[in-house]
């Protein structure tokens, strides 16, 4: 995933041109006088197209950047939107597990195998590449003829499969709150019917991106700009640094990070792509059938997700000042992770949440003793002790290994993805630094470029004013002339007369 090989391309052949001026220099000094060249340190057409480069290449990675992060966003929303339904409607179906048994467990399976086909295909519409598809949860499952009516959808009548899937889910909804499996009232249902189509506009914002690329006139400018830096940097540099060893390296540097920014953005612009800096849909797509999994698991569809959660008697016998006590001070009679016994898969590990001895009965507690009769009166027995609290047997929950190895590879995955995208950052924490270094070279020449602006502007000024006195001068001595010229004499009248008449 890193863009720099392709940089090298550029910046090495760049370095080696402003070699080349110098070794032609070492021979023939005054080559650049002899192409009229020779003022080309004292130009600004570097530092315009430098400038102008610069503004464009920041403009197109603030749009990269928002682009890769708009569109992890949305699948990150649309993942969640889609499984909070599912796992709303298995909650509303819980109350008919045994009444409509049948019918429960045909709508769960086919809610599920839905919801995954749903989300895959909505991957697929987004994917630069429509070739490519992603695993579901068991499609095969599904009846002969919804599957030939998604397949008809698609191929022979070209509407959105997404739409089509997302419209069948709808429809087995409103069908099971009529038979009565979805035993909830209708308004409280509606919300399931809301989050589903918040995921489709998710999806078309993300498909928005897919279909908008980065604007083509932008695109060729910078590419001309870049091109036109790799010979113009080195003539540039080599004009104004005489050394083998700097103005190579002065030149690699500014084309190395505009060119590494450039491929830099180009590999943001589209994260539903295949490359190594695009974002993993298929890990989007192992996650949510993983989620649909833990919502399956059971003797019968949902069976382990169907649980209801309580607390032990002794946990209800305690008032909400000692919980508060015990958790200001620290005293804590069991402190372990659930989440590493879980993911241990150890029962052992589990026994420790778990009592298998009745709790210790309280100690009596003396009355206390009544004030002094007149008479002596006989001392009240002491209270009885309460019985022992019968234990609740815990019943241990156990994970399938299917589950555990899943999740173990998804963890390898994730870390291995972290790892790649440390190196990525340290890469791309190098490439700021050199650019910040060219950058700073750039506002160095361009300061000494506007001194020797000025310098010249004050010169030209006072040549100006110097030919400008020099002709009013000159101007002066020729009225001077004209004033010494002897006057011309007059004709007479009767010769003048004479001429006008002829």
């Amino acid at each position: 995933g890193s863009v720099v090989p392709r940089t090298l391309l550029f910046a090495i052949p760049s370095s080696f041109l402003a070699l080349l001026f110098l070794v032609v220099e070492d021979y023939w000094s005054d080559w650049r006088i002899a192409f009229e060249v020779d003022d080309i340190k004292e130009s600004q057409v570097w530092t315009a197209t430098m400038f102008a480069l610069s503004t464009l290449l920041g403009f197109r990675i603030r749009q990269a950047l928002g682009r890769f992060w708009e569109g992890t966003s949305l699948l990150h929303q649309m993942q969640g939107e889609w499984f909070e339904s599912a796992s709303c409607l298995f909650a509303f179906s819980r109350a008919t597990v045994k009444t409509k048994k049948a019918e429960c467990i045909s709508f769960r399976h086919t809610l599920v195998r839905l919801v995954s086909l749903l989300h895959g295909s909505a991957l697929e519409e987004i994917k630069e590449d429509a070739s490519v598809t992603y695993e579901v949860f068991d499609i095969h499952g599904l009846d002969n003829e919804t599957l030939r009516y998604l397949q008809r959808s698609k191929d022979e009548n070209g509407f959105n499969r997404v739409q089509v899937i997302l419209h069948m889910i709808q429809v087995l909804m409103t069908v099971n709150l009529d038979s009565g499996v979805l035993k909830i009232p209708p308004p409280i249902l509606s919300r399931v019917y809301q989050t589903f189509s918040r995921g489709l506009v998710n999806l078309l914002n993300a498909k928005k991106i897919t279909d908008t690329l980065f604007p083509f006139p932008f695109a060729q400018t910078i590419v001309i700009l870049l091109i036109f830096q790799v010979f113009f940097t080195p003539f540039m540099v080599t004009a104004i640094v005489s050394s083998k060893v700097w103005a190579p390296l002065l030149t690699f540097v500014p084309i190395f990070g505009v060119f590494s920014l450039n491929f830099s953005a180009g590999e943001l612009e589209m994260p539903f792509g295949d490359d190594d800096n695009d974002l993993p849909l298929w890990e989007f797509q192992a996650e949510m059938n993983l989620s649909l999994m833990m919502l399956f698991t059971g003797g019968h569809p949902g069976e382990a997700a169907d649980h209801l959660p309580g607390c032990r008697d002794s946990a209800l016998k305690q008032s909400p000042d000692e919980l508060v006590e015990k958790l200001l001070t620290g005293r804590r009679t069991r402190s372990s992770s659930m989440a590493s016994i879980l993911a241990s898969n150890n029962t052992k590990d589990l026994s420790v949440l778990c009592d298998d001895e009745p709790e210790k009965a309280p100690e009596p507690v003396a009355a206390e003793p009544p004030p002094p009769p007149p008479a002596p009166a006989p001392a009240p027995a002491p209270t009885p002790a309460p019985a022992p609290v019968p234990v609740v047997p815990v019943v241990q929950p156990t994970i399938p290994q299917e589950v555990l190895s899943q999740l173990d590879d998804l963890a390898t995955r994730w870390s291995d993805r972290a790892g790649e995208q440390a190196k990525t950052a340290a890469e791309n924490t190098e490439v700021m630094r050199a650019l910040s270094f060219a950058l700073t070279g750039l506002v160095t020449t361009l300061e000494r470029s506007m001194a020797e602006l000025d310098r010249k502007m004050f010169s030209w000024g006072q040549r100006v004013e110097d030919q400008s006195r020099a002709i009013g001068e000159i101007a002066d001595a020729l009225g001077a002339c004209a004033n010494a010229l002897p006057a011309l004499p007059q004709l007479p009248p009767a010769l003048a007369l004479t001429q006008g008449v002829s």
